[in-house]
């Protein structure tokens, strides 16, 4: 299907990894550079399942947005220039769905370094990251840590203890 991506990026033929000289914890593996005119962009694709279709279509799904805007964060150390964001979705490998991404404000890049800061320093102190609930989650973090063990128990009062239950 013919889209408005074409004539405007070209595919490369190697990976190239950025590492942030700022945020030392920091690497970016972009897809590809755009440019429109003169201005430089960041090109992020995506290849969901053709049932993802209807997810994509409004704004792209927020994991994706924020890794975006985490590659930017790290790409403008090495390209100040750098000024359009776009993620694009070949959804099931035949439908081809755009957007451009606004570049984040200052809060947003702020809150993207330092949660991914306390991630790292959580990956070195080898301190496990809260379960999600997921399978995958928790034989994970079983397979890591071993199971867990309460290193005390608590008495909860009882109209405590029925507000907890009936919740």
């Amino acid at each position: 299907r013919a889209s408005s991506l074409e004539g405007w990026f070209k595919a490369r033929g190697s990976v190239s990894i950025y590492e942030s000289a700022a945020h030392p914890w920091m690497a970016a593996t972009p897809d590809s550079f755009t440019w429109e005119g003169d201005t430089m962009g960041l090109l992020e694709i995506k290849c969901p399942g053709a049932d993802k279709h209807r997810a994509w279509q409004d704004e792209p799904p927020l994991e994706y947005l924020l890794q975006v805007w985490h590659q930017w964060i790290v790409l403008r150390e090495s390209y100040p220039d750098l000024a359009k964001l776009r993620l694009a979705a070949w959804c099931g490998g035949s439908d081809l769905v755009e957007h451009e991404i606004p570049l984040p404000d200052q809060e947003t890049i702020d809150w993207i370094v330092k949660t991914e800061q306390r991630l790292y320093e959580r990956i070195l102190s080898g301190d496990p990251p809260p379960p999600d609930g997921s399978k995958s989650s928790t034989a994970a973090l079983r397979s890591i840590y071993g199971s867990p063990t309460p290193a005390t128990q608590v008495e909860l009062p009882e109209p405590m203890a029925r507000r907890y239950f009936a919740a």
